[in-house]
């Protein structure tokens, strides 16, 4: 099976290079090129029914994802590459090779044939790239094959298709940000965002929702790079967002999601920096949400909390404590010991309401311990900070 997977990758790549080869020769018009490619696949097609019918199914599936490839490639190469055919048309061939291809994975049961076909059409535009990137057809063409990967894979449960549509679909999207994208190109790459980060918010499988936020997240940076409240804003919604649906289905990698946002706030912004207060502002509420999902779920969802839930909440302190200090210090160092007390004083309160609310079972000590553990280290720092002028 595996023998054949790779013979299959190898002559989608043939035929792509044989496309740019015969552009480079002259051997034949741009629409004899098309019309021999979708005779191949077609050709292909037949072969995959008959060796099916036969009981060949491996090989079958083979060659069914082989004319897929196929006809990604010369209905996209007609468009993009020879431009025979307008964008509307264009669109229609190759969702209805999407459609095919999801047709024929489904006629022979195999999952192969839908990621094979799925990465012959993402390797299409990069195999047939001519340097002139058209933004809105592109991105409309990564999220319908998106969305009809993950209509396949809930249908017949293939987590595997989900998560190469998701590397697919975002890793091509990032790859648009890298280069100096026009400003008109700015309205399509917003909207794909937050279309492909909502389509793939549906998803039951955190690893899948996890990479959608990763990469949306990390494309802020360029979609808002002139507007810097906007930002960080964005990215506190994301991770409230991942906070949320990690809390209705119990996900418990959920804060993970939510600290990449804080951490990403921290990493990859170079824009023109906010106001300090804007700043404090924003850090103190992502903190607050990776804060209180240790007693939401204590008393809320009656779960168990887990070491990587302290984990997440004490890397979240710090940087919050870090990114505080900071600002306040432009503010005014007299603000900084009132709001580290401030500080010590909720999460100590926060503390003894866990203490007073749950059980005295021990396996409940350690969120207690962990509020208080924080309120003391923040006592300790408040204390020199106001009587002798240091700095943390």
């Amino acid at each position: 099976a595996w023998i054949n997977r790779i013979a299959v990758v190898t002559c989608i790549l043939a035929v792509a290079f044989l496309f740019k080869y015969a552009v480079d020769s002259a051997w034949i018009g741009p629409a004899a090129r098309v019309l021999t490619g979708v005779a191949s696949g077609l050709i292909a097609l037949a072969f995959s029914e008959a060796l099916f019918r036969r009981g060949h199914r491996t090989y079958a599936q083979g060659i069914a994802a082989l004319a897929s490839g196929i006809f990604y490639l010369s209905f996209y190469a007609a468009f993009d590459f020879y431009h025979l055919i307008g964008a509307a048309f264009a669109f229609v061939l190759l969702t209805l090779v999407t459609v095919l291809s999801s047709a024929m994975a489904l006629r022979f049961r195999a999952v192969a044939i839908a990621i094979l076909g799925l990465l012959g059409a993402y390797a299409t535009p990069l195999l047939l790239s001519s340097g002139d990137k058209r933004y809105a057809f592109l991105l409309t063409y990564l999220f319908v094959l998106a969305a009809a990967a993950l209509f396949l894979a809930r249908r017949r449960n293939w987590r595997s298709l989900e998560y190469v549509a998701a590397v697919g679909s975002g890793s091509l999207y990032l790859g648009l940000l890298d280069s100096q994208f026009p400003s008109q190109a700015l309205l399509p790459l917003r909207l794909y965002a937050a279309a492909y980060y909502a389509l793939f918010a549906t998803s039951r499988h955190w690893v899948v929702f996890f990479i959608a936020h990763l990469l949306v997240a990390a494309s802020l940076s360029d979609l808002l790079r002139d507007h810097p409240h906007t930002y960080f804003a964005g990215l506190t919604a994301l991770g409230a967002i991942a906070l949320i649906l990690s809390f209705r289905r119990a996900w418990t990698y959920g804060p993970a999601a939510a600290l990449t946002a804080f951490v990403l706030a921290w990493g990859i912004w170079s824009g023109p920096a906010s106001s300090p207060t804007a700043t404090a502002l924003l850090y103190t509420v992502n903190y607050a949400l990776i804060a209180a999902w240790i007693p939401l779920r204590l008393l809320l969802a009656q779960a168990q909390i887990r070491q990587l839930d302290f984990l997440v909440a004490a890397t979240a302190a710090i940087l919050y404590y870090t990114g505080l200090y900071s600002s306040l210090e432009q503010i005014g160092r007299n603000t900084i010991a009132a709001a580290t007390y401030a500080l010590a004083a909720v999460h100590g309160a926060l503390a003894w309401f866990l203490h007073r609310s749950q059980p005295s079972a021990p396996s409940q000590h350690a969120p207690v311990q962990f509020f208080a553990v924080v309120a003391a280290v923040l006592v300790t720092l408040a204390i020199p900070l106001q009587l002798a002028g240091f700095r943390a």
